[in-house]
Protein backbone atom coordinates (compact mmCIF):
# COMPACT_ATOMS: atom_id res chain seq x y z
CA UNK A 1 0.00 0.00 0.00
CA UNK A 2 1.24 3.49 -0.87
CA UNK A 3 -0.08 6.85 0.23
CA UNK A 4 0.14 9.60 -2.35
CA UNK A 5 0.49 13.17 -1.11
CA UNK A 6 1.56 15.01 -4.25
CA UNK A 7 -1.59 16.50 -5.71
CA UNK A 8 -4.72 14.92 -4.31
CA UNK A 9 -4.26 12.80 -1.17
CA UNK A 10 -4.87 9.18 -2.22
CA UNK A 11 -4.25 5.57 -1.23
CA UNK A 12 -2.93 3.08 -3.76
CA UNK A 13 -2.62 -0.67 -3.61
CA UNK A 14 -1.77 -2.63 -6.73
CA UNK A 15 -3.97 -1.09 -9.43
CA UNK A 16 -6.58 0.31 -7.03
CA UNK A 17 -6.59 4.01 -6.15
CA UNK A 18 -8.86 5.54 -3.52
CA UNK A 19 -9.26 9.28 -2.91
CA UNK A 20 -12.95 9.59 -1.95
CA UNK A 21 -12.53 10.45 1.71
CA UNK A 22 -15.77 11.33 3.56
CA UNK A 23 -14.35 14.70 4.73
CA UNK A 24 -11.29 16.85 4.08
CA UNK A 25 -10.23 16.33 7.69
CA UNK A 26 -10.01 12.58 7.16
CA UNK A 27 -7.65 13.14 4.23
CA UNK A 28 -5.73 15.70 6.26
CA UNK A 29 -5.24 13.31 9.18
CA UNK A 30 -3.92 10.66 6.80
CA UNK A 31 -1.54 13.25 5.30
CA UNK A 32 -0.30 14.27 8.75
CA UNK A 33 0.46 10.67 9.69
CA UNK A 34 1.98 9.88 6.29
CA UNK A 35 4.36 12.84 6.50
CA UNK A 36 5.53 11.44 9.85
CA UNK A 37 5.39 7.77 8.89
CA UNK A 38 6.98 5.52 11.53
CA UNK A 39 6.93 8.30 14.13
CA UNK A 40 4.44 8.91 16.92
CA UNK A 41 2.34 12.07 16.55
CA UNK A 42 1.11 13.48 19.85
CA UNK A 43 -2.69 13.82 19.88
CA UNK A 44 -2.45 17.38 21.21
CA UNK A 45 -0.06 18.31 18.41
CA UNK A 46 -2.40 16.78 15.84
CA UNK A 47 -5.34 18.76 17.24
CA UNK A 48 -3.30 21.97 17.28
CA UNK A 49 -2.33 21.53 13.63
CA UNK A 50 -5.69 20.42 12.28
CA UNK A 51 -8.00 22.56 14.42
CA UNK A 52 -5.91 25.53 15.44
CA UNK A 53 -7.13 27.06 18.71
CA UNK A 54 -9.29 24.07 19.68
CA UNK A 55 -8.71 22.35 23.00
CA UNK A 56 -10.41 20.30 25.68
CA UNK A 57 -12.65 17.24 25.39
CA UNK A 58 -14.50 18.55 22.33
CA UNK A 59 -11.24 18.86 20.38
CA UNK A 60 -10.24 15.35 21.46
CA UNK A 61 -13.58 14.00 20.28
CA UNK A 62 -13.04 15.61 16.87
CA UNK A 63 -9.74 13.80 16.45
CA UNK A 64 -11.17 10.48 17.65
CA UNK A 65 -14.12 10.77 15.26
CA UNK A 66 -11.83 11.61 12.34
CA UNK A 67 -9.54 8.67 13.12
CA UNK A 68 -12.58 6.38 13.33
CA UNK A 69 -13.78 7.52 9.89
CA UNK A 70 -10.31 6.96 8.46
CA UNK A 71 -10.14 3.42 9.83
CA UNK A 72 -13.65 2.73 8.53
CA UNK A 73 -12.75 3.91 5.04
CA UNK A 74 -9.60 1.78 4.92
CA UNK A 75 -11.36 -1.35 6.13
CA UNK A 76 -14.14 -0.90 3.58
CA UNK A 77 -11.84 -0.24 0.64
CA UNK A 78 -8.82 -2.41 1.43
CA UNK A 79 -9.92 -4.99 4.02
CA UNK A 80 -9.62 -5.36 7.78
CA UNK A 81 -5.84 -5.56 7.73
CA UNK A 82 -5.57 -2.02 6.35
CA UNK A 83 -6.67 -0.42 9.62
CA UNK A 84 -3.86 -2.29 11.39
CA UNK A 85 -1.43 0.07 9.67
CA UNK A 86 -2.34 2.61 12.35
CA UNK A 87 -1.27 2.52 15.95
CA UNK A 88 -2.52 4.45 18.98
CA UNK A 89 -1.44 4.65 22.60
CA UNK A 90 0.19 6.84 25.23
CA UNK A 91 -1.60 9.91 23.90
CA UNK A 92 -0.17 9.43 20.41
CA UNK A 93 -1.08 7.94 17.04
CA UNK A 94 1.14 6.79 14.21
CA UNK A 95 1.39 5.13 10.83
CA UNK A 96 3.52 1.99 10.71
CA UNK A 97 6.99 2.43 9.21
CA UNK A 98 6.28 -0.20 6.54
CA UNK A 99 3.75 2.05 4.80
CA UNK A 100 5.15 3.55 1.59
CA UNK A 101 4.54 7.17 0.57
CA UNK A 102 5.40 9.08 -2.59
CA UNK A 103 7.06 11.75 -0.42
CA UNK A 104 9.39 9.16 1.11
CA UNK A 105 10.28 7.92 -2.40
CA UNK A 106 10.82 11.50 -3.55
CA UNK A 107 13.12 12.09 -0.57
CA UNK A 108 15.20 9.10 -1.66
CA UNK A 109 15.55 10.38 -5.24
CA UNK A 110 16.21 13.95 -4.08
CA UNK A 111 19.10 12.80 -1.87
CA UNK A 112 20.51 10.79 -4.77
CA UNK A 113 20.11 13.76 -7.12
CA UNK A 114 22.03 16.01 -4.73
CA UNK A 115 24.73 13.47 -3.94
CA UNK A 116 25.44 12.09 -7.42
CA UNK A 117 28.37 13.26 -9.50
CA UNK A 118 27.75 10.75 -12.30
CA UNK A 119 25.66 12.49 -14.97
CA UNK A 120 23.49 9.52 -15.99
CA UNK A 121 22.64 8.62 -12.38
CA UNK A 122 21.92 12.24 -11.53
CA UNK A 123 19.59 12.51 -14.53
CA UNK A 124 17.85 9.28 -13.57
CA UNK A 125 17.26 10.63 -10.07
CA UNK A 126 15.90 13.92 -11.41
CA UNK A 127 13.50 12.13 -13.74
CA UNK A 128 12.22 9.85 -10.98
CA UNK A 129 11.62 12.83 -8.71
CA UNK A 130 9.82 14.90 -11.32
CA UNK A 131 7.64 11.93 -12.33
CA UNK A 132 6.53 11.49 -8.71
CA UNK A 133 5.45 15.13 -8.47
CA UNK A 134 1.84 15.05 -9.69
CA UNK A 135 0.79 18.28 -7.98
CA UNK A 136 1.64 20.40 -4.97
CA UNK A 137 1.87 18.62 -1.64
CA UNK A 138 -1.67 18.06 -0.27
CA UNK A 139 -2.93 20.18 -3.13
CA UNK A 140 -6.59 19.45 -2.38
CA UNK A 141 -6.39 20.51 1.28
CA UNK A 142 -6.83 24.01 2.65
CA UNK A 143 -4.99 24.09 6.00
CA UNK A 144 -1.71 25.92 6.54
CA UNK A 145 0.47 23.61 8.66
CA UNK A 146 1.94 21.84 5.61
CA UNK A 147 2.69 25.07 3.66
CA UNK A 148 6.44 25.06 4.49
CA UNK A 149 6.73 21.48 3.23
CA UNK A 150 4.69 22.34 0.15
CA UNK A 151 7.10 25.16 -0.71
CA UNK A 152 10.10 22.94 0.00
CA UNK A 153 8.94 20.22 -2.38
CA UNK A 154 7.89 22.72 -5.04
CA UNK A 155 11.42 24.12 -4.87
CA UNK A 156 13.03 20.68 -5.17
CA UNK A 157 10.76 19.68 -8.05
CA UNK A 158 11.48 22.95 -9.88
CA UNK A 159 15.23 22.64 -9.35
CA UNK A 160 15.23 19.09 -10.72
CA UNK A 161 13.22 20.04 -13.81
CA UNK A 162 15.33 23.10 -14.55
CA UNK A 163 18.50 21.05 -14.16
CA UNK A 164 17.19 18.70 -16.87
CA UNK A 165 16.48 21.69 -19.14
CA UNK A 166 19.92 23.16 -18.43
CA UNK A 167 21.61 19.94 -19.55
CA UNK A 168 19.55 19.74 -22.75
CA UNK A 169 18.13 22.96 -24.22
CA UNK A 170 15.85 20.82 -26.36
CA UNK A 171 13.95 20.05 -23.15
CA UNK A 172 13.16 23.71 -22.34
CA UNK A 173 9.71 23.72 -23.93
CA UNK A 174 8.69 20.49 -22.23
CA UNK A 175 10.00 21.64 -18.85
CA UNK A 176 8.17 24.97 -19.04
CA UNK A 177 4.96 23.16 -19.94
CA UNK A 178 5.41 20.85 -16.96
CA UNK A 179 6.07 23.77 -14.60
CA UNK A 180 2.96 25.58 -15.84
CA UNK A 181 0.82 22.43 -15.67
CA UNK A 182 0.98 22.32 -11.86
CA UNK A 183 -1.37 25.04 -10.68
CA UNK A 184 -1.16 27.43 -9.02
CA UNK A 185 2.36 28.44 -10.01
CA UNK A 186 3.96 29.02 -6.61
CA UNK A 187 6.34 31.97 -6.10
CA UNK A 188 9.31 29.63 -5.62
CA UNK A 189 8.65 28.00 -8.99
CA UNK A 190 8.03 31.30 -10.73
CA UNK A 191 11.22 32.92 -9.40
CA UNK A 192 13.42 29.93 -10.23
CA UNK A 193 11.97 29.72 -13.74
CA UNK A 194 12.60 33.42 -14.36
CA UNK A 195 16.21 33.16 -13.17
CA UNK A 196 16.81 30.12 -15.38
CA UNK A 197 15.28 31.73 -18.48
CA UNK A 198 17.36 34.87 -17.98
CA UNK A 199 20.47 32.72 -17.56
CA UNK A 200 19.92 31.04 -20.93
CA UNK A 201 18.97 34.41 -22.48
CA UNK A 202 15.31 33.61 -23.15
CA UNK A 203 14.05 37.10 -22.29
CA UNK A 204 10.92 36.49 -24.36
CA UNK A 205 9.76 33.78 -21.97
CA UNK A 206 11.25 35.20 -18.75
CA UNK A 207 9.19 38.38 -19.11
CA UNK A 208 6.04 36.34 -19.62
CA UNK A 209 6.76 34.26 -16.53
CA UNK A 210 7.38 37.48 -14.62
CA UNK A 211 3.78 38.47 -15.30
CA UNK A 212 2.38 35.00 -14.63
CA UNK A 213 -0.60 34.76 -12.24
CA UNK A 214 -0.91 38.54 -11.99
CA UNK A 215 -4.71 38.47 -11.98
CA UNK A 216 -4.99 42.19 -11.27
CA UNK A 217 -3.00 42.92 -14.39
CA UNK A 218 -4.66 40.48 -16.76
CA UNK A 219 -8.43 40.35 -17.20
CA UNK A 220 -9.85 36.84 -17.30
CA UNK A 221 -12.09 35.76 -20.18
CA UNK A 222 -15.66 34.67 -19.50
CA UNK A 223 -15.14 31.54 -21.55
CA UNK A 224 -12.27 29.54 -22.96
CA UNK A 225 -14.16 29.14 -26.23
CA UNK A 226 -13.20 32.10 -28.36
CA UNK A 227 -15.20 31.15 -31.46
CA UNK A 228 -17.32 34.33 -31.31
CA UNK A 229 -14.36 36.72 -31.47
CA UNK A 230 -13.83 38.69 -34.66
CA UNK A 231 -10.52 39.71 -36.14
CA UNK A 232 -10.89 43.33 -35.01
CA UNK A 233 -11.20 42.18 -31.38
CA UNK A 234 -7.55 41.18 -31.35
CA UNK A 235 -6.49 44.81 -31.52
CA UNK A 236 -9.06 45.76 -28.87
CA UNK A 237 -7.44 43.44 -26.32
CA UNK A 238 -4.14 44.92 -25.03
CA UNK A 239 -3.39 41.57 -23.40
CA UNK A 240 -2.77 40.03 -26.79
CA UNK A 241 0.14 42.40 -27.39
CA UNK A 242 1.74 42.69 -23.95
CA UNK A 243 3.55 39.35 -23.79
CA UNK A 244 6.88 39.63 -25.62
CA UNK A 245 6.86 36.14 -27.13
CA UNK A 246 7.12 35.79 -30.88
CA UNK A 247 4.86 33.01 -32.14
CA UNK A 248 4.46 31.38 -35.53
CA UNK A 249 1.01 30.26 -36.64
CA UNK A 250 0.94 27.97 -39.68
CA UNK A 251 -2.47 27.79 -41.32
CA UNK A 252 -3.95 25.64 -44.04
CA UNK A 253 -7.37 27.11 -44.92
CA UNK A 254 -9.64 27.72 -47.89
CA UNK A 255 -10.64 31.17 -46.62
CA UNK A 256 -7.74 33.34 -47.74
CA UNK A 257 -9.48 36.66 -47.03
CA UNK A 258 -9.85 35.85 -43.30
CA UNK A 259 -6.18 34.85 -43.05
CA UNK A 260 -5.15 38.00 -44.85
CA UNK A 261 -7.28 40.15 -42.54
CA UNK A 262 -5.91 38.51 -39.40
CA UNK A 263 -2.32 38.84 -40.60
CA UNK A 264 -2.90 42.57 -41.04
CA UNK A 265 -4.38 42.87 -37.54
CA UNK A 266 -1.39 40.99 -36.11
CA UNK A 267 0.98 43.27 -38.01
CA UNK A 268 2.42 40.31 -39.87
CA UNK A 269 3.21 39.50 -43.43
CA UNK A 270 2.07 36.26 -45.03
CA UNK A 271 4.66 33.64 -45.87
CA UNK A 272 3.27 31.22 -48.44
CA UNK A 273 4.07 27.56 -47.79
CA UNK A 274 4.66 24.84 -50.38
CA UNK A 275 1.30 23.11 -49.81
CA UNK A 276 -0.83 26.23 -50.20
CA UNK A 277 -0.77 27.10 -46.50
CA UNK A 278 0.50 30.29 -44.88
CA UNK A 279 2.67 31.30 -41.94
CA UNK A 280 1.66 34.31 -39.80
CA UNK A 281 3.82 35.87 -37.11
CA UNK A 282 1.79 36.64 -33.97
CA UNK A 283 3.02 38.67 -31.03
CA UNK A 284 2.37 35.80 -28.60
CA UNK A 285 0.39 32.55 -28.31
CA UNK A 286 -2.70 34.28 -26.87
CA UNK A 287 -3.06 36.41 -29.98
CA UNK A 288 -2.38 33.32 -32.10
CA UNK A 289 -5.07 31.36 -30.27
CA UNK A 290 -7.64 34.11 -30.79
CA UNK A 291 -6.74 34.27 -34.46
CA UNK A 292 -6.94 30.48 -34.77
CA UNK A 293 -10.44 30.47 -33.27
CA UNK A 294 -11.53 33.15 -35.73
CA UNK A 295 -10.15 31.21 -38.68
CA UNK A 296 -11.90 28.04 -37.58
CA UNK A 297 -15.19 29.95 -37.21
CA UNK A 298 -15.05 30.66 -40.94
CA UNK A 299 -13.42 27.39 -41.96
CA UNK A 300 -14.01 24.40 -39.60
CA UNK A 301 -11.70 22.26 -41.75
CA UNK A 302 -8.67 24.51 -41.43
CA UNK A 303 -5.55 23.02 -39.86
CA UNK A 304 -3.35 25.20 -37.66
CA UNK A 305 -0.08 24.76 -35.79
CA UNK A 306 1.04 27.30 -33.16
CA UNK A 307 4.68 27.39 -32.03
CA UNK A 308 6.73 29.78 -29.84
CA UNK A 309 10.14 28.37 -30.77
CA UNK A 310 11.05 31.41 -32.85
CA UNK A 311 13.10 34.20 -31.21
CA UNK A 312 13.10 36.73 -34.02
CA UNK A 313 10.23 37.29 -36.47
CA UNK A 314 12.77 38.01 -39.19
CA UNK A 315 14.40 34.59 -38.84
CA UNK A 316 13.78 31.95 -41.45
CA UNK A 317 10.88 29.63 -40.64
CA UNK A 318 12.43 26.62 -38.82
CA UNK A 319 12.17 23.34 -40.67
CA UNK A 320 10.90 21.34 -37.69
CA UNK A 321 7.83 23.59 -37.44
CA UNK A 322 6.82 23.11 -41.05
CA UNK A 323 7.48 19.38 -40.75
CA UNK A 324 5.14 19.12 -37.75
CA UNK A 325 2.54 21.30 -39.45
CA UNK A 326 2.46 19.03 -42.50
CA UNK A 327 1.22 16.17 -40.28
CA UNK A 328 -1.81 18.00 -38.86
CA UNK A 329 -5.21 16.81 -39.96
CA UNK A 330 -8.05 18.97 -41.29
CA UNK A 331 -10.01 20.64 -38.48
CA UNK A 332 -7.14 20.24 -35.98
CA UNK A 333 -5.39 23.00 -34.02
CA UNK A 334 -2.20 21.96 -32.24
CA UNK A 335 0.34 23.98 -30.30
CA UNK A 336 3.73 23.24 -28.85
CA UNK A 337 4.11 23.03 -25.04
CA UNK A 338 5.78 26.42 -24.70
CA UNK A 339 2.74 28.12 -26.25
CA UNK A 340 0.37 26.04 -24.13
CA UNK A 341 2.22 26.88 -20.90
CA UNK A 342 2.11 30.62 -21.55
CA UNK A 343 -1.59 30.54 -22.38
CA UNK A 344 -2.37 28.57 -19.23
CA UNK A 345 -0.47 31.04 -17.06
CA UNK A 346 -2.43 34.04 -18.28
CA UNK A 347 -5.90 32.74 -19.10
CA UNK A 348 -7.42 30.45 -16.51
CA UNK A 349 -10.39 29.27 -18.56
CA UNK A 350 -8.56 28.26 -21.73
CA UNK A 351 -9.64 24.82 -22.85
CA UNK A 352 -6.74 22.56 -23.80
CA UNK A 353 -6.96 18.87 -24.48
CA UNK A 354 -3.87 17.07 -23.13
CA UNK A 355 -1.82 15.51 -24.55
CA UNK A 356 -0.99 14.69 -28.15
CA UNK A 357 2.03 12.41 -28.31
CA UNK A 358 5.00 13.64 -26.30
CA UNK A 359 4.92 17.32 -27.05
CA UNK A 360 1.86 18.92 -28.64
CA UNK A 361 -1.40 20.06 -27.08
CA UNK A 362 -4.72 20.15 -28.86
CA UNK A 363 -6.90 23.25 -28.62
CA UNK A 364 -10.65 22.60 -28.44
Amino acid sequence: MEIGLFGRVAIRRDSKVFAGFPTKKVAELLALLALNVGQAVNRKDAISLMWYGSQGPRAGNRLSATLYLLRQVLEKEFGDEASELFGTGDGSLWLNKDVQTDVRSAEHWWNRFNGESDFSKKKESAEHLTNLYQGHLCGDLQNTWFEPMRSLWASRWTESLLWIAEQDTGEVDRVLAELARIQPILPVTKNRAISFLEKIQREDLSESWRKANSTNHYPQPESGRMTGIHAADIVARPLAFELPTVTYMLVRSRNFSVIQDLAAKCGSGLLELHDGGFAITARNPIAARIAAAEIRTHDPYSSIYISTRVHNPNDQLPGQITERYSQIQAGEILMNPSAASLIEQHEVNVILERKVGRSEYRLI
